[in-house]
């Protein structure tokens, strides 16, 4: 376990260097970029969602470079939602809200 620091400035918790995001953003530097290039061009006061946020390849960058943007970054898997909480916490992100839920067509509870 230890802290990686992108050609981006985001700092990202590593807890699997095998596990391919993390891979992606020990090899590139990055694992969303094009997403979060685009939707860099959004006005600083913004709604962006995030379905399926994983760690934060996304939401962290689009939180960094708008930071009045309100962002809601959604992931079910329990595991993985810690480690997207933890990354946003290191990035002393206020901007990102974090959800342990999935989205799907209908309303019920998962196991």
């Amino acid at each position: 376990m230890y802290f990686h620091k992108t050609n981006n400035n985001e700092i990202f918790l590593i807890l699997n260097k095998e596990e391919t995001i993390q891979k992606s953003l020990l090899t590139y530097g990055n694992f969303e970029h094009l997403a979060a290039k685009i939707a860099l061009k959004f006005s600083n006061n913004s709604s962006v969602l995030d379905i399926g946020a994983n760690i934060g390849t996304f939401c962290i960058p689009v939180a960094l470079g708008l930071p009045l943007a309100k962002i809601i970054a959604v992931e079910p898997q329990r595991n993985v939602f810690f480690h997207l909480c933890s990354n946003i916490l290191i990035n002393q992100l206020l901007n990102v809200i974090p959800l342990n839920a999935a989205i799907g067509e209908t309303k019920k509870r998962i196991q």
